[in-house]
Protein backbone atom coordinates (compact mmCIF):
# COMPACT_ATOMS: atom_id res chain seq x y z
CA UNK A 1 0.00 0.00 0.00
CA UNK A 2 1.36 3.60 -0.77
CA UNK A 3 2.63 5.47 2.52
CA UNK A 4 2.37 9.25 2.10
CA UNK A 5 4.64 11.35 5.34
CA UNK A 6 2.78 13.51 6.92
CA UNK A 7 3.57 16.06 9.81
CA UNK A 8 1.06 17.47 12.38
CA UNK A 9 1.25 20.34 14.69
CA UNK A 10 -0.23 19.76 18.39
CA UNK A 11 -0.73 23.57 19.16
CA UNK A 12 -1.89 24.72 22.80
CA UNK A 13 -3.47 27.88 24.29
CA UNK A 14 -2.57 29.02 28.25
CA UNK A 15 -5.61 27.42 29.14
CA UNK A 16 -4.28 23.91 27.89
CA UNK A 17 -6.66 23.70 25.05
CA UNK A 18 -5.77 22.49 21.91
CA UNK A 19 -6.41 23.85 18.25
CA UNK A 20 -8.04 21.46 15.97
CA UNK A 21 -9.29 22.10 12.29
CA UNK A 22 -13.01 20.91 11.11
CA UNK A 23 -11.83 18.99 8.06
CA UNK A 24 -13.86 18.92 5.10
CA UNK A 25 -12.88 15.53 3.63
CA UNK A 26 -12.31 13.62 6.37
CA UNK A 27 -15.80 15.03 8.39
CA UNK A 28 -13.10 15.11 11.42
CA UNK A 29 -11.73 17.42 13.86
CA UNK A 30 -8.21 17.13 13.58
CA UNK A 31 -4.87 19.29 14.29
CA UNK A 32 -3.39 20.79 11.85
CA UNK A 33 -0.64 19.20 9.45
CA UNK A 34 -0.20 18.11 6.15
CA UNK A 35 1.86 15.57 3.86
CA UNK A 36 5.96 16.66 3.87
CA UNK A 37 6.72 17.69 0.07
CA UNK A 38 9.67 16.05 -1.50
CA UNK A 39 12.01 19.01 -0.85
CA UNK A 40 11.03 19.57 2.76
CA UNK A 41 12.02 18.65 6.32
CA UNK A 42 9.45 17.91 8.86
CA UNK A 43 10.07 20.64 10.56
CA UNK A 44 9.71 22.93 7.37
CA UNK A 45 6.80 21.08 6.49
CA UNK A 46 5.26 21.15 9.92
CA UNK A 47 6.20 25.20 9.98
CA UNK A 48 4.82 25.71 6.69
CA UNK A 49 0.99 23.99 7.12
CA UNK A 50 0.73 25.26 10.22
CA UNK A 51 0.64 28.81 8.62
CA UNK A 52 -1.77 28.00 6.07
CA UNK A 53 -3.99 26.23 8.13
CA UNK A 54 -4.21 28.66 11.46
CA UNK A 55 -2.60 31.50 10.49
CA UNK A 56 0.15 30.83 13.16
CA UNK A 57 4.29 31.01 12.54
CA UNK A 58 5.45 28.32 14.99
CA UNK A 59 7.98 26.70 16.75
CA UNK A 60 8.65 22.99 16.39
CA UNK A 61 8.91 21.93 20.18
CA UNK A 62 11.27 18.92 21.19
CA UNK A 63 14.74 17.49 21.24
CA UNK A 64 17.53 17.03 18.65
CA UNK A 65 20.46 15.33 19.19
CA UNK A 66 23.61 16.79 17.56
CA UNK A 67 25.55 13.53 18.09
CA UNK A 68 24.67 12.42 14.30
CA UNK A 69 25.91 15.74 12.92
CA UNK A 70 29.49 14.65 14.08
CA UNK A 71 29.44 11.62 11.22
CA UNK A 72 30.00 14.28 8.52
CA UNK A 73 26.93 15.19 6.08
CA UNK A 74 24.53 14.37 8.54
CA UNK A 75 21.67 16.92 9.97
CA UNK A 76 20.07 15.89 13.05
CA UNK A 77 16.29 16.48 13.16
CA UNK A 78 13.53 17.17 15.76
CA UNK A 79 12.50 13.96 17.58
CA UNK A 80 8.42 13.77 17.01
CA UNK A 81 6.82 13.39 20.26
CA UNK A 82 4.87 10.72 18.76
CA UNK A 83 5.04 8.57 15.54
CA UNK A 84 1.66 6.47 13.85
CA UNK A 85 0.29 5.64 11.18
CA UNK A 86 -3.05 5.75 9.68
CA UNK A 87 -5.11 4.12 6.93
CA UNK A 88 -6.45 6.48 4.30
CA UNK A 89 -9.48 5.48 2.71
CA UNK A 90 -9.89 6.24 -1.47
CA UNK A 91 -12.00 9.71 -1.75
CA UNK A 92 -12.21 12.31 -4.16
CA UNK A 93 -9.17 13.23 -4.37
CA UNK A 94 -7.64 9.89 -4.72
CA UNK A 95 -9.09 6.72 -6.11
CA UNK A 96 -7.00 4.77 -4.28
CA UNK A 97 -6.47 3.70 -0.46
CA UNK A 98 -3.22 4.57 1.06
CA UNK A 99 -1.71 5.22 4.18
CA UNK A 100 0.03 8.42 6.25
CA UNK A 101 3.11 7.98 8.46
CA UNK A 102 2.45 10.80 10.79
CA UNK A 103 5.35 12.69 12.51
CA UNK A 104 3.44 14.47 15.75
CA UNK A 105 4.74 17.32 16.75
CA UNK A 106 4.13 19.88 20.20
CA UNK A 107 4.48 23.32 18.93
CA UNK A 108 4.58 26.70 20.29
CA UNK A 109 2.82 30.13 18.46
CA UNK A 110 5.45 32.35 18.16
CA UNK A 111 3.31 35.13 16.20
CA UNK A 112 0.24 35.48 13.75
CA UNK A 113 -3.57 35.57 13.93
CA UNK A 114 -5.96 32.95 14.20
CA UNK A 115 -7.64 32.20 10.95
CA UNK A 116 -8.60 28.74 9.05
CA UNK A 117 -7.89 27.64 5.53
CA UNK A 118 -11.65 27.88 3.78
CA UNK A 119 -10.89 25.65 0.99
CA UNK A 120 -9.64 22.53 3.40
CA UNK A 121 -11.72 23.64 6.69
CA UNK A 122 -15.21 24.03 7.59
CA UNK A 123 -14.01 25.78 10.76
CA UNK A 124 -10.80 26.04 13.08
CA UNK A 125 -11.47 25.84 17.10
CA UNK A 126 -9.91 25.79 20.34
CA UNK A 127 -11.16 22.33 22.42
CA UNK A 128 -10.51 21.38 26.20
CA UNK A 129 -9.73 17.90 26.68
CA UNK A 130 -13.15 17.63 28.01
CA UNK A 131 -14.56 19.37 25.03
CA UNK A 132 -12.84 16.55 23.00
CA UNK A 133 -14.37 13.55 24.42
CA UNK A 134 -17.58 15.48 24.16
CA UNK A 135 -17.77 16.02 20.32
CA UNK A 136 -18.37 12.56 18.58
CA UNK A 137 -16.03 13.91 15.43
CA UNK A 138 -13.13 14.33 17.60
CA UNK A 139 -10.74 11.03 17.05
CA UNK A 140 -9.56 8.85 19.52
CA UNK A 141 -6.06 9.03 18.68
CA UNK A 142 -6.39 13.04 18.59
CA UNK A 143 -8.06 12.56 22.58
CA UNK A 144 -5.24 10.13 22.96
CA UNK A 145 -2.86 12.46 21.79
CA UNK A 146 -4.01 15.71 24.04
CA UNK A 147 -4.10 13.22 27.22
CA UNK A 148 -0.09 12.29 26.33
CA UNK A 149 0.87 16.12 26.11
CA UNK A 150 -1.31 17.43 28.63
CA UNK A 151 0.33 15.18 31.34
Amino acid sequence: MKKDFVATALIFDENKRMLLVDHKRTGLWLPPGGHIEETETPEEALVREAKEETGFNVKVLGQKFKLAEAAGDVKSLIIPFHLQMEKIPKDSHRDFAHEHIDLVYLCKIISGKLTHEKKAHHAIKWFSLAEMKKTPRVSKDTIMLAEKALK
